[in-house]
């Protein structure tokens, strides 16, 4: 029987170290996307009273068991703890402390002949934050791309959604990449499932045959369409209302879409029992658990970590990998 460990620390010092007597619980939530992660610390408290965190201060917390060791889950930034008083108790509680707030701020600017690459990375920069772009996702060249009127986020995102990429920030590093890749495989299996937590919807109102996009062309001075197929299944189309410079880029943001919409029709959640390597944006499929699930693979887009002295669990929601 494996021991939980948690190690959580606010600017450098032990809140509660090695699973003290103080710590009653952990929870981590560890989100697909640009949303923040979330950490939250549930604590009893009295003589001596542990300090109270400030807004603003970093909090590292790693998790996992004392025989095998922890796993880093980076750092959140403290966001309105808690004091309750008589029985005494503290809950500390962070968000992802990665994106400044210039990066929120809205301008106007271009790029002239630039790849994707070449203009996440330079985002990436001017916010303070390292960055690691996959290459085929980011070699789209672009003879022109705005900016206007918008946040840097949401230059990123527009760029994410037109190139079927995933966009996420984690420990100061923004991380633009093929949805599903380089974050590792899970296989849920009976032996690490907690019973009766196993659940697949099959949802069948989110097959579209096909996506289409438009796009401005040029030399006729008219807008002309392209199709991507989603889903063999399907009837309905769906139309992206945003027009396309070229037609190359309206092929790569129906595709996009096209995939997103297929991602929708088939989602999964289990809860597992504690593993540190269960991360959003991971591989998952189940193995020995039903004839027409085993085998399918999924995109972990939330996997909560849930840590107390009764155990360790992780609550995984996922969806199809296209």
């Amino acid at each position: 029987m494996l021991t939980p460990r948690a190690e959580i620390t606010v600017n450098g010092k032990p809140v509660a170290s090695i699973f003290n007597d103080r710590l009653i619980s952990v929870t981590i939530v560890d989100k697909e996307g640009v949303t923040s992660d979330t950490l939250s610390c549930e604590l009893n408290d009295g003589f001596p009273f542990a300090q109270i965190p400030s807004n603003g201060d970093e909090i590292s917390a790693k998790l996992g068991y004392m025989e095998t060791g922890v796993a880093d889950f980076g750092t959140f930034i403290a966001d309105d703890p808690e004091v309750l008083c008589l029985p005494y108790g503290l809950n500390v509680n962070g968000k992802g402390a990665n994106v400044r707030d210039q990066a929120k701020q809205h301008r106007t600017r271009h790029w002239d002949e630039k790849t994707v690459k070449d203009i996440v990375e330079q985002i990436a920069g001017e916010n303070g934050l390292g960055s690691r772009i996959d290459g085929d996702v980011g070699a789209h060249k672009y003879p022109w791309f705005g900016q206007q009127d918008e946040s840097d986020l949401h230059v990123v995102e527009r760029l994410a959604r037109r190139h079927g990429a995933l966009f996420t920030i984690k420990n100061k590093t923004l991380i633009f990449k093929e949805k599903g890749a380089g974050v590792g495989s899970v296989t849920a299996a009976p032996a690490n499932i907690v019973e009766g937590t196993c659940r697949t919807v099959f949802s069948h109102r989110h097959k579209y045959k096909s996506v289409k996009a438009r796009y401005q062309d040029r030399n006729e001075a008219k807008l002309q369409e392209v199709e991507e197929e989603s889903d063999s299944e399907g009837q309905a189309i769906y139309t992206l209302p945003e027009p396309y410079q070229d037609e190359g880029e309206a092929k790569k943001g129906a595709s996009a879409k096209a995939k997103e919409l297929k991602r929708e029709t088939i989602r999964t959640s289990v809860t597992l029992f504690g593993d540190p390597a269960v991360r959003a944006g991971a591989t998952f499929q189940y193995s020995g658990v039903h004839p027409e699930l085993d085998g399918i693979s999924f995109v972990i887009e939330t996997a909560t970590h849930k840590l107390s002295k009764g155990g360790y669990t992780v609550d995984v929601e996922a969806k199809l990998k296209v």
